[in-house]
């Protein structure tokens, strides 16, 4: 069949380092349905530091949304309205180019003043196309970042672990979406100061557009005793 355009980039570069390596980025995404084009969103990123891969180790985000449609140049956030700011932290990049760590700091304005989560992201088990076959992602409420900005330490007890399993040969489509999947959620209790069960999950058959949007799928859940509970399509 036919070719059939979904999505647009607009990328800007600038602040180059000696390795060729971009210092700043503005990326405008844009969703593409026939002769409409729709701005999904645009983010700035502020890459401070690469490795030798030219993966980057430690950046900040801002994304914005145009809701009144008033953003002339995607390059000039002032008339946009600023979604969120993350501090991102990565290591342990594979050669498919996914990091083993992230450490991820939310922040609901570039002043970052207020926290919304930290999240530290644990992936493993990662083929050479990138698809991760297990991550675990932990949440806290806080984190501090060491003057020098290099190093996000969370803060304070954890407050949820989520797992989230795929296996690699067989539940992953041609785009990287993944069709079947576990996800195993834990919560910390104040009370007894351990994370405790709060749900177990099997994903199966999902579906997507051509956009990789979910369109469809299967949540089979389970109690802490791996007893079926109830079925969602």
């Amino acid at each position: 069949g036919s070719l059939v355009q979904t999505l647009h980039m607009d990328i800007t570069n600038s602040i180059y380092d000696g390795r060729g390596d971009a210092g700043i980025q503005y990326i405008a995404t844009y969703q593409i349905d026939g002769a409409n084009k729709t701005l999904v969103n645009y983010q700035k990123f502020t890459n401070r530091t690469y490795d030798s891969s030219h993966q980057v180790l430690n950046q900040m985000v801002l994304t914005y949304a145009d809701p009144e449609g008033k953003v002339t140049a995607y390059t000039d956030p002032s008339k946009g309205q600023l979604l969120d700011c993350k501090e991102i932290r990565s290591s342990g990049f594979t050669p498919s180019g996914v990091a083993s760590m992230q450490a991820v700091v939310t922040y609901k304005d570039d002043t970052e003043s207020s926290i919304i989560d930290v999240k530290v992201i644990n992936n493993s088990n990662i083929s050479g196309g990138g698809n991760v076959g297990t991550s675990v992602i932990t949440t806290y409420l806080s984190a501090g970042i060491s003057p020098d900005l290099v190093t996000i330490t969370p803060l304070g007890n954890v407050v949820s672990v989520q797992t989230i399993t795929s296996n690699l040969a067989a539940d992953f489509d041609k785009f990287g979406n993944a069709i079947n999947q576990t996800v195993s959620s834990q919560y910390y209790d104040p009370v007894s100061k351990t994370l405790l069960f709060s749900s177990y999950q099997v994903i199966t058959s999902n579906t997507y557009d051509i956009h990789n949007r979910l369109l469809t799928s299967t949540v089979d859940n389970y109690d802490q005793d791996n007893k079926f509970t109830s079925r969602e399509l």
